[in-house]
């Protein structure tokens, strides 16, 4: 099978990014562990407050750039954003998420299907609807508690896409059972729960060989909805 991760650019490539690139590598890497063919496509779009700094500090994300790294074929494009009109800049990303899409295909072959993790972004919602126009079924993950502060976790308008987006999949899913039950809630379709994949070794706690007594955990969020019991019996 064939499988396209459509991603949220910052996260690739991986030295050009935070800790969201490990996720979004470690998810392309767990699909390939089953034999599916991967390739994974990741838009970049410096605007607002990241325009000036894409010009200053981050020129080296600028451009595309595509690698074949553990049976995975990545592409990638990072450009600049129209930082004075909104709906200029929607339709630079729908064409520049388009041609990555279809760059992606004429490489690496055209998908079975394709997953979309986290809805709530433009050139996520851009790269729906030009899978949908090409006839390319696509799997819509979410992970984001935003959904949990309806109303106040997003306008009107980016309700309202993530709805039209969601019935539009093939399937949803979510994090966990909490977020699966708001998300049906609010789409009016089955969300399927599909935990995060976690690579413990991302902890590095091999740094640190003669910890003695309890180790302490830190972290910050929602603990309840996180399950953190959970998570440091990862770790530990």
């Amino acid at each position: 099978m064939n499988v396209l991760v459509v991603d949220a650019g910052e996260s690739f490539p991986l030295e050009l990014s935070n800790s969201t690139g490990m996720f979004g590598k470690q998810f392309a890497l767990s699909l390939a562990e089953t034999g599916a063919n991967v390739s994974v496509c990741a838009l970049w779009l410096a605007s607002g407050s990241l325009w000036t700094r894409a010009l200053l500090d981050h020129r080296r994300r600028l451009g595309y750039h595509s690698w074949q790294e553990s049976r995975i074929c990545y592409n990638y494009l990072g450009m600049l954003g129209c930082p004075l009109s909104h709906n200029w800049r929607i339709n630079q990303t729908y064409k520049a998420v388009s041609n990555l899409i279809d760059t992606c295909i004429r490489r690496c072959g055209t998908p079975d299907v394709a997953n979309i993790h986290w809805g709530l972004s433009a050139a996520n919602q851009c790269a729906m609807v030009h899978l949908k126009n090409l006839g390319i079924p696509y799997v819509l993950s979410e992970h984001s508690s935003r959904f949990l502060t309806i109303p106040k976790g997003f306008s009107q308008f980016e309700q309202s896409c993530y709805v039209d987006a969601a019935r539009s999949a093939s399937a949803n899913t979510a994090v966990s059972s909490l977020l699966s039950k708001r998300l049906s809630q609010l789409t009016g379709c089955t969300t399927f729960v599909v935990p995060n994949p976690l690579n413990p070794c991302f902890a590095n706690l091999s740094r640190q060989p003669n910890l003695e007594g309890p180790l302490r955990l830190i972290t910050v969020g929602t603990g309840e909805i996180k399950r953190l019991d959970r998570i440091a019996e990862a770790l530990l």
